[in-house]
């Protein structure tokens, strides 16, 4: 769970049926980077990245590259703020996460916010292929589909694409994230998700917030009680009136037959109508050694949701 105010875009319908492996997956509520998930890019003698405050921290050309390869399509999400100076938050994907220019520009198709308001799409540092503009003010949703051939980009809005592009280039398999090389320039990144799209049904993913008020997210294995789980809507979804609460499931996989009841309320003090679900903990399903819970469930007319969030198995 985050313990700070989270208001993550979720409405885009995006070609696949389930985040099937691999995934990763990081909110940045921990004390330290999960090496388990990345590897750290520290490029020259300023680069810094931690995480503090339920944020990954990225100084200076810091960077968090996937530890799994993604050779499939490929979709990623992910919450940032520019936190320094005429900084730059790039993606890069089809990567061999080789550096391919002096300024330490990694190799592959790359994704760049540019703090002054310009994004782009390009393959490295040889070609733009698509140019927009952005509000950099402020916390900045993305998500990026990619299917080898097309790549989409949304921003804030999700249910539009901002920018589209088509190209074949790739130099690898890898996803990586990081910023410009100045020491005055920081980002701070709320959460990331990366996953393999292997098949085209379309889903929305939404933002849930597990045991809401604890963190980290304890689950006793052992509970004959309940688990609360929090459906949040956003500005450009609204979990209270677009989601058949009927149809929700939670747990180990997600497909876990473990409702109990649901109801709405305010959660996160944003003014909008949140669902709370509460799910039997002797249904989820739940192993000792998860660090993640799925809900899944569909909205009114029909079209499959998925959201996630970590977990800690207790004792």
């Amino acid at each position: 769970m985050k313990t700070k105010e989270i208001i993550a875009a979720s409405l885009l319908l995006v070609c696949c049926r389930s985040y099937a492996t691999p995934v990763t997956f990081d909110d940045f509520n921990d004390s330290s980077i999960n090496t388990s998930l990345w590897n750290v890019s520290l490029p020259n003698s300023s680069s810094q990245v931690s995480e503090a405050g339920g944020n990954a921290v990225l100084v200076a050309r810091g960077g968090l590259n996937t530890v799994a390869s993604y050779s499939d399509s490929v979709d990623i999400s992910g919450r940032f703020q520019f936190a320094g100076s005429l900084d730059h938050f790039r993606v890069v994907f089809r990567s061999d996460l080789s550096f391919n220019s002096p300024t330490f520009e990694k190799s592959g198709m790359i994704v760049v916010f540019d703090q002054d308001g310009q994004v782009q799409i390009g393959e490295s540092e040889i070609s733009t292929l698509a140019l927009g503009t952005f509000n950099p003010n402020g916390w900045v949703d993305f998500r990026i589909t990619d299917d080898g051939n097309n790549v989409k980009l949304f921003v804030n809005d999700l249910t539009t694409p901002l920018l589209t592009a088509d190209s074949t280039y790739r130099t690898g398999d890898r996803v990586g994230f990081y910023n410009r090389e100045f020491p005055f320039n920081t980002v701070d990144v709320d959460y990331l998700r990366v996953a393999s799209v292997p098949d085209s049904t379309p889903t929305i993913p939404v933002q849930i917030d597990i045991k809401p008020g604890a963190s980290p997210n304890p689950i006793n294995l052992k509970s004959k009680g309940n688990i609360p789980i929090a459906i949040l809507s956003t500005s450009t979804f609204d979990a209270a009136t677009q989601i058949d609460q009927s149809s929700l499931t939670f747990g180990r996989t997600g497909d876990e037959k473990s409702l109990l009841r649901s109801n709405l309320g305010d959660v996160n003090g944003d003014g909008r109508l949140d669902i709370t679900c509460f799910f039997d903990t002797q249904k989820t399903s739940f192993q000792r050694g998860d660090v993640q819970g799925v809900l899944k469930g569909k909205t009114i007319n029909g079209v499959p949701i998925i959201g996630t969030d970590s977990v800690r198995i207790v004792p």
